[in-house]
């Protein structure tokens, strides 16, 4: 499925009539049930979103990253995660990952604009985790410890 038709699937005109006078309701069974199970990840991540449980956020998008691995989005949440856990490396990791998607997402797109908004983020991401790793460093003979990051 091509980027255009997915946003079609997912954000069709008002006046569009998917049975066209065809049987589509097998088709329409399974991207309605596509639909609703991506919805539900998103409303269950979401819902999790404020809780103290950060594993269990972590484990949602573990799968989201593992069903969606060229979705910057998943990336810049779970290192959002990960920074938030002061766990430096792995965010690190999904911040780089996460802007070199959506760079390349916006070098495809016409209008880009969500790309770059997720490829500012993720670099920001980057730069606070990287400066936190290089004060975790500095600090790692002296004893004292480093609090989590505050996420915006």
């Amino acid at each position: 499925m091509t980027d255009e038709t997915e946003a079609f699937a997912h954000n069709p005109p008002a006046d569009f009539d998917p049975s066209d006078g065809q049987d589509v309701s097998a088709e329409s069974e399974t991207v309605h049930s596509a639909q609703t199970s991506l919805g539900g990840w998103l409303r269950r991540l979401f819902s999790r979103w404020g809780e103290a449980d950060s594993a269990a956020r972590l484990e949602d998008l573990n799968q989201m990253v593992e069903c969606q691995p060229q979705a910057a989005v998943n990336y810049l949440f779970r290192g959002e995660l990960y920074l938030k856990n002061a766990d430096y490396e792995n965010a690190a990791a999904d911040f780089r990952r996460a802007s070199d998607l959506a760079a390349e997402e916006f070098d495809r797109a016409d209008w880009g604009l969500v790309a770059q908004t997720l490829r500012d983020r993720a670099l920001a991401g980057l730069q606070q985790a990287e400066r936190r790793l290089n004060i975790r460093q500095a600090q790692a003979g002296s004893g004292d410890s480093l609090p989590p990051a505050e996420v915006s």
